[in-house]
């Protein structure tokens, strides 16, 4: 919406309802942009992801531990991540979450990172030990418009139900038309939406 059609709802909002009730809403949506954004929760079951083919070269790989990151993989993260997502990166995977890596030759093509729930409770959504939770997904911005990022999740969802996880979530912001798009693609379904105001979690429905 844009700023004179802001404008034009709000005249028309105060004539229908009068000064009070305009103030009271005015407070509401002020506090309602002040805290962080509604987040949503997806999840699907591993085995029935949509089966997507990548492009011919294009491949998955799952790293586990930073050794396992050759020269060349930390080259291509530093030149697509900045120093901060590094750390990050170090970080996860000391904590025993997994990378998941698509590739195309020594090209760095997709990342995100796998939490499984035997290794890990996660604060947003209950794990019970055959469920993961993804996070991050990124696409290099030298290979978008490809139209990678739902093989990619179709690649790494199969992969987890390879090795046995049953149900997978994820977490997307509500304004990340995108990212929401791929991941219906493949089959991922709606489960809630929840934020953090005043240190705790609120949740438009409960959590199963």
């Amino acid at each position: 919406m844009t700023i004179r059609e802001e404008l034009t709802a709000v005249r028309r909002y105060l004539r229908d309802n009068g000064v009070a009730p305009t103030m009271r809403r005015a407070g509401d949506v002020l506090r309602e942009r002040a805290t962080a954004p509604w987040q949503r929760v997806y999840w699907l079951t591993a085995s029935e992801v949509t089966v997507l083919d990548p492009p011919s070269g294009v491949e998955l790989r799952v790293v586990d531990s930073e050794d396992e990151l050759t020269p060349l993989d930390w080259q291509n993260l530093k030149e697509n991540l900045a120093e901060s997502d590094l750390d990050v990166v170090r970080h996860r995977l000391r904590q025993r979450c997994e990378l998941h890596l698509l590739t195309e030759a020594d090209e760095l093509v997709g990342t995100r990172f796998i939490v499984w729930g035997h290794r890990h409770s996660f604060q947003h959504v209950p794990l019970v030990p055959q469920d993961s939770i993804g996070m991050d997904l990124r696409i290099n911005p030298a290979f978008r418009g490809r139209r990678l990022a739902s093989p990619f999740l179709s690649l790494s969802t199969q992969n987890l139900a390879s090795r046995g996880c049953q149900r997978v979530f994820t977490v997307i912001s509500v304004h990340n038309l995108r990212s929401i798009r791929s991941f219906e693609g493949v089959g991922f379904q709606y489960l809630c939406s929840y934020r953090q105001a005043r240190g705790f979690y609120r949740y438009d429905r409960p959590v199963l």
